[in-house]
């Protein structure tokens, strides 16, 4: 991981909302959230959070998630992708074996729609997934998070992780917002605002 590796880039989030002031509870609720607590094998993307060290350390109980004043830990987010060429081949196999075993020359809609199905989980729980750690920083105190990788897909997993472990509204500064947080007089940053040709 980044970290271990020496590399120190991350992106800054922001978080609305009270961040559990308890270990235990941070722990309880890490646990709960975990990978393979919630991972679905017929879901394309599954994500959620894994001690920092994994998998050396599989479980939040013995693994050291707090830095200081700040807590650490990672998110593994495993991605499945379909080949549609490789879909079709394997759905026409699949029709073609219904045919013979039911004995019918069509089939109709609902064994139409019943192949897709058993046809995709089947791929599914088949296909090795790719997979993303990214490792995130708490700092209560700021009320910010920073995380090692970002994207849109990232990203939706982080606000949907911390929204439903911790209640927290995650989201992005925009540039206004950062330049207001580093600039004790906000009139410079009003008069900034006002000499651009358009807002940002």
């Amino acid at each position: 991981m980044g970290l271990l590796k020496g590399n120190l880039t991350f992106f800054k989030l922001k978080y609305e909302g009270n961040f559990p002031s308890l270990l235990t509870e941070v722990i309880d609720k890490l646990n709960n959230f975990s990978f393979d607590k919630i991972y679905d094998d017929l879901k394309y993307i599954n994500y959620g959070f894994i001690p920092f060290d994994y998998p050396e350390f599989e479980s939040f109980e013995n693994a050291e998630i707090t830095f200081g004043e700040y807590y650490i830990f990672s998110l593994r987010i495993d991605e499945k992708k379909v080949n549609n060429n490789f879909f079709l081949i394997e759905f026409e196999k699949a029709k073609k074996q219904l045919k013979h075993e039911s004995g019918k020359e069509k089939l109709n809609k609902s064994d139409i729609e019943f192949l897709k199905s058993a046809v995709t989980k089947k791929i599914l729980k088949d296909t090795p997934p790719a997979t993303n750690l990214v490792e995130v920083i708490v700092d209560v105190n700021n009320s910010s998070i920073f995380v090692s990788k970002l994207n849109g897909k990232i990203l939706d997993a982080i606000t949907h992780l911390f929204k439903v472990a911790f209640d927290l509204n995650v989201y992005r500064e925009t540039l206004i917002e950062t330049i207001k947080s580093k600039i004790d007089d906000l009139t410079i940053v009003d008069d900034l605002i006002n000499s651009l040709p358009t807002s940002i």
